[in-house]
């Protein structure tokens, strides 16, 4: 009975449209949705006010260009399936500072 209580107010759910992103950092140029203003009317988010810069990206790679704009079996294999590419190597940009337990309670991370 709750797994059908739970079912109907799911597909009663309203459609939420946030809009397009039209607003631009003055900085930046990032794209934010006209409500991102802060409470200084302004959009920080991506630089705080251009304090922040990051370098220009690099120029993709040949390989993961042709695999995103191509139609080819493996580049449409790729795109069928690039969820699961990303979810399966989310771990490896990970950083941390692993320390060993105090006292003899188990490993954990």
């Amino acid at each position: 009975m709750a797994n059908m209580v739970n079912s109907q107010a799911e597909t009663n759910v309203s459609e939420h449209d946030c809009g397009m992103m039209t607003e631009i950092c003055n900085f930046c140029q990032a794209l934010y949705w006209r409500n991102e203003l802060n409470s200084s009317n302004k959009y920080t988010k991506c630089c705080h006010d251009g304090k922040v810069r990051l370098p220009n990206l690099a120029e993709t790679p040949y390989l993961l260009k042709e695999l995103l704009t191509n139609n080819s079996l493996e580049a449409r294999n790729y795109q069928q399936h690039i969820r699961e590419y990303i979810v399966a190597l989310s771990f490896t940009s990970m950083g941390a500072e692993v320390k060993s337990p105090p006292f003899n309670g188990p490993y954990c991370f």
